[in-house]
């Protein structure tokens, strides 16, 4: 979502296409002041005349529920009417909804995979990370982990923390990368730095175990509880156990009580058994 937020950002700059109307110019202010009926009554009118990124603006305001009734039938309009003038973050907003069949679209890997494609060759990095997830997983495509460690590596490049884990993970595992653990923890650390939760949850099994880096329990520790504090519920149940065992950390039956609640609530498969056999409701 902040990555969407921030290309949003960009075409309210006006990024690489110069709005026709002077109108678009207090749209976008009214945008930026959160006055998102303004921002409508401003943009659509430009949209029907034409304007892609007012065309793309009104599909972002229907289909996020912003200054009018959420309609995602009007927003997949919007974005197609957009996307055929190759506004990339439109190109890729359809996909999206072809990958889910939201709207009234059928769900339709075939059509999310072109349109992500015609994103991504403009550099769109979220279109980027979708295709390596395609190909990753062979959704809608034959599986190809070289060619989605390409897609992951241009995103990479751009900063993405998705895109980062997943490339750290190809090179991890060896799978369309020549194997190299070094370089897959580093793209896991620019991954986590940025708070990505999987990541930092990555790092904290591979630093209490000492698989691909040198074993401490206090930094193991340190990358679950970035984890747990975002909600991952593996990273709350470890760093639970942790506390109960005092590794790498002070033994604190409170804290493990308060973490593996956490992760019990949440339906963790292996919750209930330190909470029973540690009587971790007491605390």
């Amino acid at each position: 979502m902040k990555k969407s937020i921030i290309f949003l950002i960009s075409i309210l700059c006006f990024g690489n296409i110069t709005p026709v109307f002077a109108d678009y110019k207090d749209a976008a202010e009214a945008f930026k002041s959160r006055d998102y009926k303004k921002a409508l009554k401003e943009w659509k009118p430009l949209a029907k005349n034409g304007n892609a990124n007012a065309q793309y603006m009104t599909g972002y305001l229907y289909y996020s529920g912003l200054g009018v009734t959420r309609n995602l039938e009007e927003a997949a309009y919007w974005y197609e009417k957009s996307a055929n003038q190759g506004v990339a973050q439109a190109q890729y907003s359809l996909g999206e909804m072809y990958l889910n069949g939201k709207g009234n679209l059928t769900k339709s890997y075939n059509q999310a995979f072109n349109w992500f494609t015609k994103s991504a060759n403009q550099d769109f990095v979220l279109a980027q990370h979708n295709l390596g997830m395609m190909y990753k997983n062979g959704d809608g495509v034959i599986q190809n982990y070289k060619t989605a460690a390409i897609y992951f590596s241009k995103a990479s490049e751009q900063g993405l923390a998705e895109s980062q884990f997943q490339l750290g993970y190809l090179y991890r595992t060896g799978k369309g990368v020549v194997q190299d653990t070094k370089k897959g923890v580093n793209l896991y650390k620019k991954s986590a730095k940025q708070g990505f939760a999987e990541a930092q949850h990555n790092l904290g099994v591979m630093y209490y175990s000492g698989v691909g880096v040198w074993k401490n329990k206090k930094t193991a520790v340190k990358w679950y509880k970035k984890a747990a504090e975002q909600g991952f519920t593996d990273s709350q149940y470890n760093l639970g156990v942790l506390y109960l065992g005092g590794e790498g950390v002070a033994q604190s039956f409170k804290n493990a009580a308060f973490w593996i609640k956490k992760a019990r609530d949440k339906g963790h498969k292996y919750a209930d058994i330190p909470w029973d056999k540690y009587k971790l409701w007491k605390y």
